[in-house]
């Protein structure tokens, strides 16, 4: 057949050119790829984040745990310390009973032997009175002679003669006096002594 044999037949009507299909497949593995790579560097952020917190907090806690350790150490050197202190408050406690025990027994001794009669005390109390006054006597004397001496010595300075005769004679009295009250006093010690 010819082509002008053909019957007439409609022309075909063009085929518009096909448009490419687009597959929503395609435009969304882009999408969510980025979607997924931007939430694995917000994860992967925020694990950044979590792990410097944890190791900031491990430093803390190391350093925590050092200073308890250092302080255990100290608290164990003080309580070393208060446990040989404790045993030496035992070993004084024991000696300190025995002291007691002792020092019982010599007072129950003692008031065996403490018979001092009244006139004994009254004795004692006068040989002391009469040291104690003869003493004063001394000291009030030595006093008058230094004043004496003193003044003799500031008139011999200014010129004037000065008799020592009196004051040596004084002073040799002073001297027997306080003697005196010295024996005196050395016998009130003795009588003490005795009724010991």
């Amino acid at each position: 057949m010819e082509p002008s044999d053909a019957p007439n037949l409609p022309a075909p009507e063009p085929v518009p050119a096909q448009l490419p299909v687009r597959h929503p497949r395609r435009r969304a593995i882009p999408l969510v790829l980025l979607v997924l790579a931007a939430g694995g560097v917000g994860i992967g952020v925020q694990q950044r984040q979590v792990a410097d917190g944890w190791r900031d907090r491990s430093i803390v806690l190391e350093q925590q745990r050092e200073e308890a350790v250092g302080r255990a150490e100290a608290l164990g050197a003080q309580l070393d310390e208060l446990g040989a202190f404790v045993e030496l408050s035992r070993e004084d406690r024991a000696m300190l009973e025995e002291r007691l025990a002792e020092l019982a027994g010599e007072k129950a001794r003692a008031e065996d032997l403490a018979t001092v009669t009244r006139e004994e005390l009254a004795t004692l109390a006068a040989a002391v009175s009469s040291a104690v006054t003869q003493l004063n006597a001394c000291t009030d004397d030595l006093l008058t002679l230094q004043r004496d001496t003193i003044d003799a010595f500031n008139r011999l300075a200014g010129g004037e003669g000065v008799d020592v005769t009196p004051l040596n004679q004084r002073l040799e009295e002073t001297r027997a006096r306080c003697n005196t009250a010295r024996q005196a006093g050395a016998n009130a010690v003795a009588l003490a002594n005795r009724l010991r």
